[in-house]
């Protein structure tokens, strides 16, 4: 069952098709995420017939924003926050997804500062192999 469809996918990502990489919002607690996404052949992230890895940084990137709305909407009925990438570390890419297959982006959040969080995301294929990670 999603917390978050992609019907609904407007109230909580400032992004806008065709730059809309994540599906649905899977679960949610304060601390963790996790995210779908099928690839489509239409995603503009594509490399011939395999998500890039601009398309995993994105993916990750729409799943911490998911997170951050998702908690903004319960617990003040703010939705749609904006956030901005500061830095990327430990960014690693062991495949790339190929043009219809489902992925799945867990968020770990490690520390929240003011208005700054670090988290770590790791993507998945379907059979729970990491295909990416970073913080």
């Amino acid at each position: 069952m999603s917390l978050i469809t992609s019907t609904q996918l407007d109230d909580f990502l400032p992004h806008r098709p065709p730059f809309i990489m994540v599906s649905e919002l899977l679960a949610h607690s304060k601390e963790t995420a996790r995210a779908r996404l099928k690839i489509s052949e239409d995603n503009v992230l594509l490399e011939g017939n395999l998500f890039s890895e601009a398309g995993l940084l994105e993916f990750m990137a729409q799943t911490l924003a998911l997170h951050s709305g998702y908690l903004a909407k319960n617990s003040n009925g703010e939705t749609n926050v904006v956030g901005v990438i500061g830095a990327v570390k430990k960014f690693e890419v062991s495949q790339l997804p190929k043009v219809g297959e489902t992925i799945y982006c867990d968020i770990n959040i490690l520390s929240e500062f003011m208005s700054m969080t670090l988290a770590v995301a790791s993507v998945y294929d379907i059979n729970e192999t990491l295909v990416a990670k970073a913080e």
